[in-house]
C-alpha cells in the first residue's frame, strides 16, 4: 500500500512536469526559430529530469532512512525508528516501534521465566534430563551429574547404557527402547556404576513430550533408590515372609504398603495394587489333598515373581488371596502384568493332574483422596469380588 501511494504521487508529478515541459516546448515553437527550439528542448529536458530526480529522491528518502535505521536496530546500535513527518512511512514507523516494544516486553518476560527455570533445574533434588526423539540425551541438570558422576558430554559420547550393571543391562535397555519406540511413559529401576566405580540403585522415570500435538522428545527424572532397595531387602526377612511361598506375609505387606504410600506422596509418584483371588482352590484340596494345594500356592508365587520386578512387592495375605504392589508402573503395563499372571495360572493345572485353577483379579491405583492403605486394598478387593461373581477368571479394573 505504501509503495502504491508513492508510485501514484510520482505518476502525478511526472504528468505535471511533462505537461509543463510540453507546454513550454509548444510555446517556444510559436515564437522561436528551429535552432533556438533545440536549445529550449534541451533546457526543458534537463530541468524536467532534475525536477523528477529530486521528486523521486524526496519520496524515497524516508524509506531509505527507515532501511538504514532498521539495520542499526538489528545490530543493536539503536532501539527504535525515528518518526518522519507527514508521510505514510510515519504510520509504518509507529507500528514497527510498537511491535519492537511488544517484542522487548515478551523477551523480558521470557528472560524472567528462564531465570526461574534455571534456578529450579539447578536446585532440584532429582536428576532431570531431556532427550531427542531417538532417546539421545541432550540436557542434564547438576543433580543428575552428581548422581552419575558424568558430564553431559560424557553421557552423549557413550550414553548411560555402558554404565548400567551388566546383570540389569538387558532388561533395562529393553524397557528403555520399548518406551522410546512406542512413545509411552515408563519407570525403570536398575543398578548403575558411577564414575567413581560405586554401584547404586537408580530409579528412572521417562515421559514423552508433545508440543502442539507434535512429538519432540522425552523428559525424565532420576533419583538414588539404593536405600529403598535396602529397605525392601529388610522387609524380606524371615519374620515378614510366608514360609510356604517365600512371599511377604501380612506383616510384610503392611510395612511395604505403608512405606510405598509414604514415598508416593513424598515424591509425587503412584503405584498399582492388584488383588489375586484363586478360583476352585478348595476343589484342589478336596480332590487332590493339601499337598497339591500347597503346590498350587507355590506355583502362583513363582508366576508372580516371574512377571514382576525386584522392586515390586508380591504378598500372600492368607489362604488363596495374594496381593501385588507395582511401584511406578503405568496403568497399561499393570493391566498387561495382570493378564499374564492370569493366563499362566490358568495353564498351570496341566503340569499336575489336578482341578483347573483360575484367578479373579482386581486392579486399582493410588488416588488423591485415599486416606490410608486400607482404602486402596478395599477398592481392589471389591474389584476382585466383582470379577469372581461375573464368571471368574476375569480382571476387573477399578479406575
Amino acid at each position: 500500500m505504501l509503495i502504491k501511494n508513492i508510485s501514484t504521487r510520482l505518476i502525478v508529478w511526472f504528468t505535471v512536469v511533462l505537461s509543463i515541459g510540453f507546454a513550454s516546448f509548444l510555446y517556444a515553437m510559436s515564437v522561436l526559430g528551429t535552432k533556438q527550439m533545440i536549445w529550449v528542448a534541451v533546457v526543458v529536458i534537463l530541468l524536467s529530469s532534475s525536477l523528477l530526480f529530486w521528486l523521486v529522491r524526496r519520496e524515497f528518502n524516508p524509506l531509505r532512512n527507515v532501511s538504514v535505521q532498521t539495520l542499526a536496530i538489528i545490530s543493536g546500535e539503536r532501539e527504535q525508528l525515528d518518526i518522519p513527518k507527514g508521510t505514510e512511512i510515519a504510520v509504518l514507523a509507529r507500528q514497527f516501534n510498537r511491535l519492537l516494544a511488544q517484542n522487548k516486553n515478551q523477551q523480558r518476560e521470557l528472560s524472567g521465566r528462564q531465570a526461574y527455570l534455571d534456578i529450579l533445574l539447578s536446585t532440584a533434588p532429582l536428576g532431570l534430563f531431556m532427550t531427542e526423539q531417538n532417546g539421545n540425551i541432550e540436557y542434564i541438570n547438576p543433580k543428575m551429574q552428581q548422581l552419575t558422576g558424568y558430564t553431559l558430554q560424557e553421557l552423549k559420547e557413550v550414553g548411560m547404557r555402558e554404565r548400567i550393571s551388566e546383570s540389569d543391562r538387558e532388561g533395562t535397555l529393553t524397557s528403555w527402547q520399548n518406551a522410546i519406540t512406542e512413545r509411552y511413559a515408563t519407570a525403570i529401576d536398575f543398578r548403575f556404576v558411577t564414575k567413581s566405580a560405586a554401584e547404586k540403585w537408580l530409579h528412572l522415570e521417562l515421559q514423552p513430550v508433545y508440543s502442539n500435538a507434535m512429538f519432540i522428545g522425552f523428559a525424565g527424572s532420576l533419583r538414588d533408590a539404593t536405600n529403598e532397595v535396602k529397605q525392601l531387602e529388610e522387609l524380606r526377612t524371615q519374620a515378614n515372609r510366608d514360609t510356604l511361598t517365600g512371599l511377604l506375609n501380612r506383616r510384610g505387606y503392611d510395612a511395604a504398603v505403608q512405606r510405598t504410600l509414604t514415598d508416593a506422596r513424598l515424591f509425587n509418584e503412584s503405584f498399582q495394587l492388584m488383588v489375586v483371588d484363586l478360583d476352585e482352590f478348595k476343589a484342589v484340596n478336596d480332590t487332590a489333598g493339601h499337598e497339591a494345594g500347597d503346590w498350587v500356592l507355590q506355583k502362583v508365587a513363582d508366576i508372580m515373581r516371574e512377571h514382576t520386578r525386584d522392586t515390586d512387592y508380591c504378598c500372600r495375605l492368607g489362604g488363596d488371596e495374594f496381593v501385588v504392589l507395582l511401584l511406578n508402573c503405568p496403568h497399561r503395563r499393570a493391566k498387561e502384568i495382570a493378564e499374564n499372571i492370569a493366563a499362566d495360572i490358568e495353564r498351570m493345572h496341566k503340569e499336575k493332574n489336578i482341578v483347573k485353577v483360575t484367578a479373579s483379579i482386581g486392579l486399582t491405583s493410588l488416588r488423591e483422596d485415599d486416606e490410608d492403605e486400607q482404602d486402596i486394598l478395599r477398592r481392589a478387593d471389591k474389584a476382585a469380588y466383582k470379577a469372581k461373581h461375573a464368571g471368574r477368571n476375569q480382571i476387573v479394573i477399578d479406575s
